[in-house]
C-alpha cells in the first residue's frame, strides 16, 4: 500500500519559469529558476524570499564554504557568481546548444553536475565533477537528460536521474575517490518525468515527478512507498531541512494560460512535514 502524505504547504508563491535545484542552509532555501538566471535565497521562518539575478541560464547554485558566494553550474560550464556579478571558471559547454541542469554537492563538498543538449538529444548528456582544482573531471556520459542526484547516508551509493529515459540509476561509489562503478537501473517512473531528489536517512528517495503533479518516496528495493500530491502539474525538485521538513520547488515552463488559471500556484516554492531525516547536503568547498 503506499502512504498517502500530507499536503504541502505553500511557503513562496512564485511564477518561476523553472524552479529547481533547492539546497537546505542555516534556515534558508536556496533555489534557482533556470531559464531566469535567478537565484533565490527563502527564509523558512517567514518565506521572505530575496533574488539576484544573473545574464545566464543556471542549473543549480551552491554555496561556497565559508564565503557569501556561489558555484553555479550554468550555460558554459562552471562560474563563480559574486552578489550580482559571476565569472566563468570552468568553460566546458558551448552554452548555445549545451547547457549545464542540476547539480549537488556529495559529502567532501565536490560538486556533480549534469550538462545536456538544449534538445535534450540522446546520450549527448554527461555527468561531471567539479573540486578544488580545475579543470572539472567526466564521471559517465551517455545520457538524455541528466537529472536528480544523491548519495546514501553512508557514502556507498550513489543515484541518478535521466528524465528523458524515465530512469532513476544507482551505483556503488567512493567517496574518496569520487569513483563510480557502473549506474544500474533501480526503478523507472512512467507516469511523468522524474526529476529532482533528496535522499533520506532510510535509504529512501523522495522523487519529484515533473507533468506527475507528485513527489513519491521510494524504497531502497524501488518500490513506491508514499507519496505527495501537489498542487501543481510540475514539481521539480525538493530538498529536506534538518527537522524532516521537505521543500519542493515548482515549474511554469509551457504551461498554458488556462493551465496557470487551473493551477496558480505553479512555479512556487512548498513544505512538507516528513517523518523521516535528510541525508546533508555539503556546501562546496573551495580550499
Amino acid at each position: 500500500m503506499i502512504e498517502k502524505l500530507a499536503k504541502p504547504e505553500l511557503l513562496f508563491q512564485s511564477d518561476a519559469d523553472t524552479g529547481e535545484g533547492p539546497v537546505w542552509s542555516d534556515g534558508k532555501v536556496i533555489w534557482v529558476d533556470i531559464p531566469r538566471g535567478n537565484i533565490h535565497t527563502t527564509q523558512v521562518s517567514s518565506g521572505k524570499t530575496s533574488t539576484v539575478h544573473h545574464d545566464a541560464v543556471i542549473g543549480a547554485a551552491v554555496e561556497i564554504e565559508g564565503s557569501s558566494n556561489f558555484m553555479m553550474a550554468m550555460q558554459e560550464g562552471f562560474a563563480i557568481a559574486e552578489g550580482g556579478s559571476f565569472k566563468v571558471i570552468d568553460n566546458i559547454l558551448n552554452g548555445i546548444t549545451h547547457r549545464m541542469n542540476d547539480a549537488k554537492c556529495d559529502a567532501l563538498g565536490r560538486l556533480w553536475a549534469g550538462s545536456c543538449d538544449r534538445t535534450f538529444a540522446s546520450g549527448e548528456g554527461i555527468l561531471h565533477i567539479l573540486d578544488k582544482k580545475l579543470p572539472s573531471s567526466i564521471a559517465a556520459t551517455g545520457f538524455d537528460l541528466p537529472n536528480g542526484l544523491g548519495w546514501r547516508e553512508d557514502n556507498k551509493v550513489m543515484y541518478f536521474v535521466d528524465s528523458m529515459k524515465h530512469e532513476i540509476y544507482k551505483s556503488k561509489f567512493d567517496l574518496a575517490s569520487a569513483q563510480i562503478e557502473k549506474f544500474e537501473l533501480l526503478t523507472s517512473v512512467t507516469f511523468g518525468f522524474p526529476d529532482g531528489l533528496a535522499v533520506d536517512v532510510e535509504d529512501c528517495i523522495w522523487l519529484a515527478v515533473w507533468s506527475g503533479s507528485k513527489v513519491i518516496r521510494i524504497s531502497p528495493a524501488g518500490e513506491v512507498i508514499a507519496e505527495i500530491e501537489m498542487p501543481v502539474t510540475q514539481p521539480s525538485s525538493c530538498a529536506f531541512g534538518p527537522d524532516g521538513t521537505l521543500y519542493i520547488t515548482s515549474a511554469r515552463q509551457g504551461l498554458s494560460e488556462a493551465d496557470i488559471i487551473a493551477r496558480p500556484l505553479a512555479g512556487s516554492l512548498f513544505a512538507v512535514a516528513t517523518n523521516t531525516r535528510g541525508v546533508p547536503v555539503s556546501k562546496f568547498k573551495l580550499v
